[in-house]
């Protein structure tokens, strides 16, 4: 039998289906359903209303699973950053932190959690911040790598000598590069 006409309900809201098409594709759905009466109040059929969501449930389980992908190479990538001996520290256009290894923590006594988002310079309180910045100097010139010698301020206040290297990290082909 059919829900619709069991039990006096009368009425389905929000049912989820699956039904198949003429073509033997799934389509999931949203169905509602009521019963049809004639002026005597006696039931002479029903309607039924299905909402193909297919799209969309598609959508958001792609969606689930590039969300999946992007979890698994973040946790990689702090595996890897990690697990090197040198602090190592993301930077991006705006020069803010965008990522800050165990390593570095450990240098400049500061956390990643209280140094992500923040400006570097503010992280780094070195000399080389302003003028002599390595972050400028590779947006500026495209050097694949620039090495300074500086001074850090860690959390306590002690100055630290470490040495700075800058490399772009870059999305695509660089500009100096050019296809014949």
């Amino acid at each position: 039998g059919c829900e619709l006409f069991e039990g006096g309900v009368g009425e389905l809201r929000d049912i989820d289906v699956t039904i198949r098409n003429k073509a033997g594709e799934e389509l999931i759905c949203t169905k509602n359903a009521y019963v049809l009466k004639d002026g005597a109040w006696q039931i002479v059929g029903g309607l039924e209303f299905l909402h193909d969501k297919t799209a969309l449930v598609r959508q958001i389980a792609e969606s689930n699973q590039q969300r999946e992908q992007i979890k698994a190479r973040e946790q990689l990538q702090s595996a890897l950053l990690s697990s090197i001996r040198e602090g190592v520290v993301t930077i991006d256009r705006d020069r803010r932190i965008t990522s800050f290894s165990r390593r570095a923590e450990a240098i400049f006594g500061r956390s990643a959690t209280w140094a992500v988002d923040r400006p570097c310079f503010e992280v780094f309180g070195s000399a080389l911040c302003g003028a002599a910045c390595p972050h400028d100097h590779c947006m500026q010139t495209e050097d694949e790598e620039v090495e300074r010698i500086a001074e850090v301020r860690t959390d306590a206040g002690i100055l630290v000598p470490v040495v700075i290297v800058a490399v772009p990290l870059r999305t695509d082909v660089p500009r100096k590069t050019q296809l014949a």
